[in-house]
C-alpha cells in the first residue's frame, strides 16, 4: 500500500530588493577571495549584512566577512586584513578550514579559489567592532545562521560544511 503524502502549500516568492543581483548587469570582477567563519566567545556566528548595492556580488545578503586577495597576498594575509577593514579587529590567531574552487571554462587559469578560515572571538571583541563595509551585523546562533535568508549561497554551503565537519569523511 502506498502511503499518500501532503504536499507542501505552494508559496508565491515576491521580487524584492535583495534579488535585484538577478537582473543587475554590472561588471564583476572574479578574483580569489578569502573569507572567515567568525565564532562569538559564545558560540554565535558573527555574520555580515553585505551592501545593498549594485557592482558586488550578492548585495543585501547575508555572508561572511573577507573579500578578494591582493596581489603578492596569501590568503591568511588577505584575511587578516579585511576583517581590520572591515570591522576594525586585529586578528592573531585563526585555523585555515578549507577552500571551495569553481571554474568558468575548461582552463586551469579561470579557477576560482575562495579560502575559508575559522576565527574565535574573545568575550570582549563585540564590543570593539566599528563596522566599516556592509549594511550591517548580527551574531546568529547555529540554527538560525544555517536557515538564514537571503544568505549567500557559496557561504550558506561553506556554513554546512563546517558545521558538518565531523560527519564527512
Amino acid at each position: 500500500m502506498i502511503k499518500k503524502i501532503n504536499e507542501p502549500k505552494q508559496q508565491s516568492v515576491k521580487f524584492s530588493e535583495s534579488h535585484a543581483f538577478l537582473v543587475d548587469r554590472s561588471t564583476l570582477k572574479l578574483k580569489d577571495a578569502s573569507c572567515a567563519i567568525i565564532l562569538t566567545s559564545d558560540k554565535g556566528f558573527l555574520l555580515q549584512l553585505r551592501d545593498n548595492k549594485k557592482g558586488i556580488f550578492f548585495p543585501g545578503h547575508w555572508g561572511f566577512f573577507g573579500g578578494a586577495i591582493e596581489r603578492n597576498e596569501t590568503p591568511k594575509q588577505a584575511i587578516i586584513r579585511e576583517i581590520k577593514e572591515e570591522i576594525n579587529l586585529d586578528i592573531d590567531k585563526l585555523d585555515y578550514l578549507f577552500n571551495i574552487n569553481f571554474n568558468f571554462s575548461d582552463s586551469e587559469d579561470r579557477t576560482i579559489k575562495r579560502h575559508y578560515f575559522e576565527i574565535q572571538l574573545a568575550k570582549g571583541d563585540l564590543n570593539t567592532i566599528k563596522l566599516a563595509e556592509g549594511e550591517s551585523y548580527k551574531v546568529f546562533t547555529k540554527r538560525d545562521a544555517i536557515s538564514l535568508q537571503p544568505f549567500w549561497s557559496l557561504d550558506a554551503y561553506a556554513l554546512w560544511l563546517y558545521m558538518n565537519k565531523g560527519r564527512i569523511n
